[in-house]
């Protein structure tokens, strides 16, 4: 205080103009919030019977179709896959859920990536025979697990088949939906509630269930003794069509369940995909909460398909349906995508099968739509035996 005034503004000038510097190199400095992979569309037909999955690319740009599995512990690349790994670093055995143990082969991370940014995952990545384990066209070349997904805040919609990879600290203080505390453990994601509104039930959440997910052997014979239970089928698994269930404080129908009585873990609680698809969902892993914004009471209906069987169901009312008059009956065996899987992609093909009443045969059609404006047209129809051997090929228009 004892200094002349003059000097006291340029000491203070001085410590402006520094402070200023001082920020501006602070701020050039400051570290940039990491990139994160662009919004990705996802196969139409997720959480309605098949599972999620999306495009993933190698460091050499190879497309990979993965599955999104928060029930992983750990990424899994398909073993057709291998060569381009370089050394095998060891083998470990492990045991799925679905049963089964399996040698695993580790190898370090060869870099993935979604929309020219690289993942973030652990340093080593599994290899096993993922095709051949789920079955799926078009085929799975790899599952991306928790050692990745808990990395990050992502959100799936529904509506609109898109996943959202968001930055778990900047996300809008009003996230839609309810939220739930999750708990990671062992690469795994619990909540205290489960799929009978049931509060202090540990539930993990596994997106490769492909049903509305399972309650424990207690639970599940409690369900069915109360008269909630409408069909049941399976011997070694039962799978069993509930009327009704809660979550969170809100009411679903139609639930597909398992009973996890002679399962590996007779205990269990979860929650799969075809339930977490009936709304608006945010993971924010990061910060341990799931958010959860109803859209649906209901199952998700894939409504390209339901349209494309509304097409050939039109088709035989009019008498026009290849192998079929008006008066014959029969149900939609199965629908399945040829082509057109992700969303806002055309053109849609999808084979469908029917089978009539008292006939072992199937009819099959490959239906397709070019545009979101077009209307759909079969491409081709014939007819198999029940053993799979073409009996005959119908013309069509």
């Amino acid at each position: 205080m004892n200094r002349k005034a003059g000097g006291m503004r340029a000491i203070l000038n001085r410590s402006i103009i520094g402070a200023f510097l001082g920020l501006s190199l602070w701020c050039a400095a400051a570290p940039q919030p990491a990139r994160l992979p662009v919004e990705v569309p996802f196969n139409r037909s997720a959480g309605s019977g098949d599972p999620l999955f999306f495009m993933v690319q190698l460091t050499d740009g190879s497309p990979l179709t993965f599955l999104l599995d928060t029930g992983a512990s750990v990424t899994t690349l398909d073993s057709s896959l291998e060569k381009k790994l370089g050394d095998c670093l060891g083998r470990q055995t492990v045991e799925y859920s679905t049963g089964g143990k399996n040698a695993i082969r580790i190898y370090k991370n060869p870099g993935l990536y979604v929309g020219g940014v690289e993942l973030k995952l652990g340093k080593r990545v599994w290899v096993d025979d993922v095709t051949h384990r789920f079955n799926y066209i078009p085929p799975l070349l790899g599952v991306l697990g928790m050692d990745c997904l808990q990395r990050y805040c992502v959100q799936l919609d529904f509506v609109r088949r898109k996943m959202l990879f968001a930055d778990p600290e900047h996300l809008s203080r009003s996230m839609p939906g309810k939220p739930f505390r999750l708990t990671v453990t062992q690469g795994q994601a619990y909540v205290d509630e489960n799929l009978l509104g049931l509060r202090g039930a540990r539930t993990i959440i596994d997106s490769s269930y492909g049903n509305d997910g399972g309650l424990s052997g207690r639970l599940f014979e409690q369900e069915v003794q109360n008269g909630k239970q409408m069909w049941s089928r399976g011997l070694t698994v039962r799978e069993s069509c509930f009327r009704s269930g809660a979550f969170g404080g809100e009411t679903y129908t139609n639930l597909l369940l398992w009973d996890h009585s002679r399962t590996r873990d007779p205990a269990m609680n979860a929650v799969g995909l075809r339930f977490l698809a009936r709304h608006l969902v945010t993971f924010n892993f990061p910060k341990r909460t799931m958010y959860l914004k109803q859209t649906s009471v209901g199952p998700l209906v894939d409504k390209d398909a339901e349209q494309a069987a509304k097409f050939l169901k039109n088709l035989k009312q009019a008498g026009e349906l290849p192998g079929w008059s008006r008066d014959d009956h029969g149900e939609n065996v199965q629908g399945r995508y040829v082509a057109g899987f992700y969303a806002d992609t055309y053109p849609i093909s999808l084979l469908i099968d029917i089978q009539k009443q008292g006939d072992q045969a199937v009819y099959h059609y490959a239906v397709e739509q070019l545009s979101h404006e077009s209307p759909w047209r079969i491409r081709k129809a014939y007819q198999t035996d029940q053993s799979g051997r073409m009996v005959e090929e119908y013309p069509v228009r």
